[in-house]
């Protein structure tokens, strides 16, 4: 019934030999060539340990690779470190907030999606950003969100 092998340390039921075959939900994977899976990395940056723990997790479950930092300067060093396909950013943080953050990468002609998380949605969204979401978020919304983005 299930194959002995596994892909990414998850049991494939047997007869399927890629993951999309057999997780079609994935948002972060996306086909290229054939038999080839691209991995998506994802940068999010938030001052809440515990909002950085339950996105990680469940992007890393969806198969992205995934980077925390904990406020906006930490989150420019990163982007120095690597490169990105997308940003999650919350829109209030110490040492550099959501739009600051924004500004910065956009001024820096760096192309990349981002995604604003704001626990106040009244307030206007600053330009430069690609979507955003509100705080908190249902996990659906919070994967196709991130899906069409990635365009996945």
């Amino acid at each position: 019934m299930y194959a002995t092998e596994s892909w990414s340390g998850i049991v494939v039921p047997s007869g399927l030999k890629a993951p999309w075959e057999w997780a079609p939900n994935l948002h972060c994977n996306f086909r290229y060539p054939a038999d080839r899976v691209i991995m998506k990395k994802i940068l999010i940056i938030d001052d809440e340990p515990r909002i950085l723990d339950v996105f990680r997790e469940i992007l890393q479950e969806d198969g992205c690779s995934v980077v925390t930092a904990a406020n906006g300067m930490e989150g420019l060093a990163r982007m120095e470190e690597a490169a990105f396909d997308l940003v999650i950013v919350d829109r209030k943080m110490p040492f550099g907030d959501g739009p600051d953050f924004v500004e910065r990468i956009r001024e820096r002609k760096v192309p990349i999606k981002i995604l604003l998380i704001t626990g106040s949605p009244a307030e206007p969204l600053p330009a430069g950003i690609d979507g955003y979401l509100p705080k908190p978020c249902e996990v659906d919304d919070f994967q196709k969100t991130i899906g069409k983005l990635l365009e996945c």
